[in-house]
């Protein structure tokens, strides 16, 4: 899936679990509870892994055709760590 359409395809599609792949090869599984598209924002995602223990965020910046970036950080933790570009994203169940 191009990197312009995981937006738009995780917009339409929204809320739910997510199985994302990132620049590198890594998966992650995660839920994710608030899935936006807008003007003012771009793409927007937040979501969850609670076995991971791990908070994630998705984002285009406000140009929702460019790639969707991804950030994650520990439960516990203020730190947010940039993880890359998400190359693939398919709803689970």
């Amino acid at each position: 899936m191009p990197l312009n359409e995981i937006a738009t395809t995780m917009g339409e599609i929204g809320s739910g679990a997510w199985e994302l792949r990132i620049e590198g090869g890594e998966t992650i599984d995660a839920f994710f509870d608030e899935v936006e598209v807008s003007e003012e924002r771009g793409f927007h995602a937040e979501g969850r892994n609670e076995e991971r223990g791990m908070l994630y965020e998705l984002t285009t910046g406000k140009q929702p055709g460019g790639p969707v970036r991804l950030r994650r950080r520990p439960l516990d933790s203020e730190e947010w760590e940039e993880a890359g570009a998400v190359v693939e994203a398919v709803k689970q169940g």
